[in-house]
């Protein structure tokens, strides 16, 4: 299963799956958009304006696909089960 909008990755090998889970929400995709515009509108602020507030930064789509590279080619993530990604941090294993 992949659905970055759906907010939740799962990517299988062989028999086994990883759980990328975004740490916040993307407004770069459609339905991260929608739900940082209408959490904007009710505090007047701006989608990007709102996001900083929340969370620091703007994660966008490019990132979390550099994230998914580096996770797929990085040894210490093989026996993980699900993963955060975060633009201000290191992938953050959730599993343990």
């Amino acid at each position: 299963m992949q659905s970055l909008n759906g907010k939740r990755v799962v990517i299988t090998g062989g028999s086994q799956g990883l759980g990328l889970v975004p740490c916040q929400l993307i407004p770069g995709t459609a339905l991260g958009h929608q739900a940082e515009a209408a959490y904007a509108a009710i505090e007047g602020v701006s989608v990007d304006e709102l996001v900083v507030q929340r969370y620091g930064s703007i994660l966008r789509p490019a990132q979390v696909g550099g994230q998914v590279a580096e996770l797929l080619g990085d040894p210490r993530y093989v026996n993980g089960v699900a993963c955060g990604l975060r633009n201000d941090s290191d992938i953050l294993p959730l599993d343990v």
